[in-house]
């Protein structure tokens, strides 16, 4: 991941603050529109903490209690009829006590993905979680973990605003914004696993960030770019017709950024206006 000189800053700032006993759990929530970076960055931090990354994906309506416990259906329904088997068995380690545990022995970053999906009482559970770096819990007792060794990312795309004691808790709090065209080209590159003409390459760049400028509903992210790229690999070694190609190719290209019918609207307008010609035929032979 080619990261900017501020992000380098926050990681030797995160450094220190996993090293400073005063300092509660450290953390960081990054909020942004979807595909801006900010997962990756969790994942680019984990790697350079040497650490385990802990991922706990939000939902929309997700409570504190399933982020902290797991069920086990398939025991569970064994408890029901195995006297050998208890309701107790079936329920198992969630992803914040995953991570208490883990710390005890090694770094963990736990990346909760998405926060603002989550219901509001999540925002007041994790206070006494990143306070004390521990939970309370009457089936489990007291777990402890260990400060110096857990560091917790937030993301979020701002469906909802965090509650305010939590908001003073977070030791770092950035906006991550779409990369420019420079760097979403080093960064797709890196997670490419195929070879790709460089000006096909460059031309679907110069589409995608077009794209991004119009007022379409849904934005294509750095992993769709990356995804399209593959695919479309796949497609032109497909032993079709160049027509079928072609058309192949062009339906995966909006299909890829959106599925909404207004925005392929908008999206041919402008590659018709652009360039001036059969645009079907001109984007599926550039690409």
């Amino acid at each position: 991941m080619i990261l900017s000189q501020s992000k380098l800053q926050d990681i030797s700032y995160i450094k220190y603050l996993m090293n400073n006993p005063t300092v509660c759990v450290p953390s960081m929530l990054l909020f942004g529109e979807p595909g801006a970076g900010k997962t990756s960055f969790a994942k680019f931090l984990a790697s350079e903490l040497q650490a385990e990354l802990i991922f706990a994906p939000c939902y929309d309506g997700v409570s504190s209690e399933q982020l902290v416990f797991n069920w086990d259906l398939g025991t569970l329904v064994d408890a029901m009829t195995d006297e050998n088997t208890s309701g107790r068995d079936a329920m198992k380690d969630g992803y914040l006590l995953q991570a208490l545990k883990r710390s005890q022995t090694h770094k963990v970053v736990l990346l909760i993905d998405e926060i603002d999906k989550a219901k509001p009482s999540v925002d007041t559970f994790l206070l006494s979680y990143m306070q004390e770096c521990l939970l309370n819990d009457p089936l489990t007792g007291v777990i402890h973990g260990n400060k110096n060794n857990l560091f917790i990312v937030l993301t979020s795309n701002k469906r909802r605003e965090l509650e305010d004691a939590l908001d003073r808790r977070i030791s770092l709090i950035r906006e991550f914004h779409f990369p420019e065209r420079a760097e979403l080209i080093q960064q797709v590159k890196m997670m490419l696993s195929v070879p790709y003409n460089e000006t096909k390459f460059n031309f679907l760049i110069d589409l995608v960030m077009a794209y991004r400028k119009l007022s379409v509903e849904k934005k294509p992210s750095q992993n769709q770019v990356a995804d399209l790229i593959q695919e479309l690999y796949f497609i032109g070694s497909c032993p079709i017709s160049r027509k079928a190609s072609q058309e192949l190719k062009y339906r995966a290209l909006l299909w890829k950024f959106s599925q909404e019918e207004n925005d392929h609207k908008q999206f041919i307008h402008y590659l018709r206006s652009t360039y001036q010609m059969n645009t079907e035929a001109y984007v599926g032979s550039m690409l």
